[in-house]
């Protein structure tokens, strides 16, 4: 005879009622039947759990240790099976997932507060870290999924590709770049000068500069923009306070296409998704489909 939940709950409320009948008649079963479960257990094991007597029925004391061991086993099979429901219903896990710097940068916090606030007790792991790197965690399993610009993405057969949004970007100088003031500009004026960005420029249509710096600290990359000649190439959304204070303005460029990307969610094609991570995606889905 197998020890299941069963026989276990039916030892420790006999032990916690002191009574044969009236654990019975809490336990749903007739008296016979438990008595009989009781007995069937004491003989496969070979010793009494316990003793029955004008005081009622009350453990030995190898009974006693049986009955403690049964007990923690009983709340950790209760606690099993509250955490499974709760993973369940997405308000229990790990989520993992990864971003580029720029994309992070624009909403990361935005996005995080609202699974904090949806999903209990979700822990969140987010690695923010270059194109390249995130479709080598994806593939090592490393993250769950992946959110990057879309242009810097390629075909690959073991990864399910959705467009979730989309994102423009534009060239910014500070105020008093000397560009700032020139009207229309062309490649060549573009050359004079280094570019700033999160990440390797990987836009077909965007201006390849000469030189330059990738930074993936935004507060950082700012800092660069205002203090010296670089060029930034980023979303505008992401320059918009230092563009309504008049630190920062937009560069015309002629001959540039207007650099439009979408934004693209990466996940393995043979891996089964938890509910508290499809509840993530959820909220990268309703943050990037209204930027």
């Amino acid at each position: 005879m197998d020890i299941d939940l069963r026989k276990l709950r039916f030892v420790v409320e006999v032990a916690k009622v002191g009574s044969l009948s009236a654990a019975a008649e809490v336990l749903g079963v007739t008296q016979p039947a438990l008595s009989r479960t009781i007995a069937l257990m004491e003989d496969r094991y070979g010793f009494k759990l316990f003793d029955r007597g004008p005081r009622g029925t009350r453990p030995t004391q190898a009974g006693m240790q049986v009955i403690r061991e049964a007990d923690r086993i009983l709340r950790a099979s209760a606690k099993l099976d509250w955490d499974m429901r709760r993973h369940g219903s997405g308000s229990l896990g790990m989520v993992r997932f990864g971003m580029g710097p720029m994309l992070a940068s624009l909403g990361l916090a935005t996005i995080t507060n609202d699974i904090l606030a949806q999903s209990g007790k979700v822990q969140v792991r987010c690695s923010i870290k270059p194109f390249d790197e995130l479709i080598r965690e994806l593939h090592a399993e490393k993250i769950d999924f992946a959110v990057t610009p879309g242009r810097a993405v390629r075909a690959d057969s073991s990864i399910i590709i959705s467009d979730i949004g989309k994102i423009s970007y534009g060239y910014f100088v500070r105020s008093d770049h000397p560009l700032a003031r020139a009207g229309d500009i062309s490649p060549a004026d573009l050359i004079k000068f280094p570019y700033a960005a999160a990440s390797e420029i990987k836009h077909p249509d965007a201006y390849h500069f000469q030189h330059g710096i990738i930074c993936d600290n935004y507060n950082i990359l700012m800092d660069i923009l205002l203090a010296g000649e670089c060029i930034c190439v980023t979303s505008p959304v992401l320059v918009g306070s230092y563009l309504q204070q008049g630190l920062v303005t937009g560069l015309n460029v002629n001959q540039v296409d207007t650099l439009d990307d979408y934004i693209a969610l990466l996940v393995n094609r043979d891996r089964t998704l938890s509910p508290a991570t499809k509840i993530t995606i959820e909220a990268f889905k309703r943050f990037f489909g209204q930027i």
